[in-house]
């Protein structure tokens, strides 16, 4: 028999309940190990039956026990589990709705190979029709059996710190675990919360500016505290940017003047940022001249920091919203998009005089430097011995990450790292994981479809930026309704129970997915190797770009997309535009979601599941099939399957 090591108590009831057979106990050997009396050996005329692990793929037994109980669901594992059976009568599913008169979870006609997905919730009722309801359905009966589903949770009680409910009968799981009696931990814990749910994100300007002068959290709580979401993503650094937060820093706050939030009367910000206005549309020469000198003269120093962030949180907190840190890896010293992009390169900040910093920190005369570049690499040298790229790479993780995530603590459910080829993704985990060990940690580098666990031991959930990249180098703004992003919802809908891995066929979007003659509308993706888990998460803009434009979806398309990825127990996030304009002077206009895209979100969500207008089979919208927004794109291959 299968039993848990002694140091691994937490998952007995995983050895006992998964550990079936042998193979299966030595798949978790881990924290399992197998004891009893030695089984007689099979001699050579003997044939085993049921699904087992193919030669020299034990490793993988635990998937042919678990999800093999029939021969169509030992065949979806078939590159390491094969069915061998004594009789023909074995071939036959095990269980069959219709020859069963009980109350229960069971398979869908179609779904088949995931029959042991309905069977093991088979007295859950909630988990049947809502986790694993795109391939299970609850079948009422009159036999009385009812009684004893409901008994058997009462009697035998919910492990891993899951409830019992005595009206149902059924176990409520916590985050990180599933089954009948929350026996089954999640293959990743830390994204596990996410599987199935789905959550929103936008983005506030950062440093000192207008927009963190009138900012108010609980305008923005007040207006998404009815929506059936699970988690904000939200900007802790300054969008893609790394040199500007939306908190204060012990070193960027004092090192580079207006790079964090202060307690500005937002009429004072709105002062100088006219003077700046004004001087662009005159005469931008005589005016700095008359000028000169309001960058040192407006005194910010003088003000007390504001930790906006944190009152994201506690605001998110009131709605019971989960808050997911947005950071940019390439850090202060912009190791992706190079210094011209910082805020205060050539004057382009309010508060930073770079004709007079410049040549001090250069000795070149001119403005054309980013002050806050330069001082940034100056600390690392001086802190580190050297300012190169691997430094300020380790730099940005103990200083920066390491510092807002030593403050913040649990409070933050996880991060969602962009730019991350600019980055370093272990250094970036280690900073976080000694003040916060269950952050779900997103790491946008690597392929974007199919979704793939892309940095093994780094991240928990797919970064899930759609293809391809918005913007002018593409020829205009391309619609991300198109169908070359239809990829991440069947990868989703391929995920072993919503988890991708390293390992993935085909390894790349469909190969002829610009050739309409050879295009199929579905394909399926392969995942193999399955240790290293990251949640499926698709993450989508609603408009042209990430947080600004007309919105390029159709309605329908939208709902469809989110939750066949939901019912795959995926996760999916949208990207929304915030109402502000960059010198309107109310609360309102910049701390909440712009009003017609939040009504047209709220459509979206009357198709989810559970939703007054959910989204049945069949489905509409394939690789054939996309509703785009064409006229946005110049380029012919990106229409792909547009319908419009």
């Amino acid at each position: 028999m299968c039993v848990v090591k002694p140091e691994s108590k937490q998952f007995e009831a995983l050895c006992t309940s998964i550990g079936k057979s042998k193979q299966s106990c030595q798949a978790l050997a881990a924290f399992c190990q197998w004891k009893g009396e030695p089984t007689a050996p099979t001699t050579p005329n003997e044939t085993k039956t049921g699904c087992t692990a193919k030669l020299n793929q034990e490793a993988y037994a635990f998937y042919c026990d678990t999800y093999g109980q029939t021969k169509e669901g030992c065949n979806t594992y078939s590159s390491f589990c094969e069915w061998n059976v004594e009789d023909s009568t074995n071939v036959e599913s095990i269980v069959d709705a219709e020859d069963l008169e009980v109350t229960g979870c069971r398979v869908k006609s179609g779904k088949e190979p995931w029959g042991s997905l309905c069977d093991k919730t088979s007295d859950d009722r909630s988990t049947c029709e809502g986790q694993n309801g795109y391939y299970c359905e609850w079948i009422e009966s009159d036999s009385g059996n009812d009684e004893v589903a409901i008994a058997s949770c009462i009697n035998d009680g919910c492990l891993n710190g899951g409830s019992c409910d005595s009206l149902t009968g059924t176990c409520s799981c916590i985050d990180g675990h599933s089954g009948a009696s929350c026996e089954i931990p999640s293959p990743n814990s830390r994204s596990g919360w996410m599987s199935g749910k789905h959550g929103i994100s936008y983005f506030i300007p950062a440093g000192v500016h207008l927009a963190t002068a009138l900012y108010n959290a609980s305008a923005l709580a007040a207006q998404i505290k009815d929506l059936p979401i699970s988690w904000l993503i939200v900007g802790l650094s300054g969008g893609a940017y790394g040199d500007q937060y939306l908190a204060p820093h012990s070193i960027l706050t004092n090192l580079n003047r207006g790079s964090t939030p202060k307690h500005i009367p937002a009429g004072d910000v709105a002062g100088w940022y006219y003077i700046l206005l004004f001087s662009f549309h005159i005469s931008y020469l005589s005016i700095l001249s008359s000028y000169y000198n309001f960058r040192e003269d407006f005194d910010i120093e003088s003000f007390e920091d504001r930790d906006i962030f944190d009152e994201i949180i506690t605001a998110m907190d009131s709605i019971n919203v989960k808050v997911i840190a947005y950071m940019a890896s390439q850090g202060p010293h912009f190791g992706k998009h190079g210094a011209t992009r910082a805020y205060d390169y050539n004057n382009k900040s309010s508060y930073v005089n770079s004709c007079v910093l410049c040549p001090e920190l250069t000795g070149v005369p001119g403005c054309d430097c980013s002050p806050g570049v330069l001082k940034w690499k100056k600390y690392v040298k001086d802190t580190y011995g050297s300012d190169d790229e691997a430094m300020l790479r380790k730099a940005y993780a103990e200083k920066i990450v390491g510092e807002y995530a030593q403050r913040y603590g649990d409070r933050i459910a996880g991060f969602w790292f962009d730019s991350g080829i600019a980055g370093d993704g272990p250094q970036i985990r280690d900073a976080i994981r000694p003040h916060n060990p269950n952050a779900a940690i997103a790491f946008n580098h690597g392929s974007k479809i199919p979704l793939r666990n892309n940095n093994p031991g780094v991240e928990d959930y797919t970064y899930g930026h759609m293809t391809p990249t918005i913007g002018a180098k593409a020829g205009g703004f391309n619609p991300t309704s198109g169908c070359y992003n239809y990829g991440m919802v069947l990868s989703a809908e391929s995920s072993i129970n919503g988890f991708v891995y390293p390992t993935v066929t085909p390894d790349v979007n469909y190969p002829a997915m610009f050739d309409p003659e050879t295009r199929p509308n579905s394909f399926n993706y392969t995942y193999s190797s399955p240790a290293e888990a990251s949640l499926a998460h698709v993450y989508m803009p609603f408009t042209e770009k990430w947080a600004s434009g007309n919105i390029v979806w159709n309605v329908n398309q939208a709902r469809e997309w989110q939750a066949r990825v939901l019912k795959a127990k995926g996760a999916w996030t949208w990207s929304l535009p915030r109402s502000g304009c960059a010198y309107c002077m109310d609360v309102e206009s910049q701390s909440i979601i712009d009003p017609d895209d939040f009504a047209f979100l709220k459509e979206i969500y009357k198709g989810l599941p559970g939703g007054s207008e959910e989204v049945k089979e069949p489905y509409n919208y394939n690789s054939n099939n996309c509703d785009c927004t064409t006229h946005l794109t110049t380029i012919p291959s990106y229409q792909w399957g547009c319908t419009q």
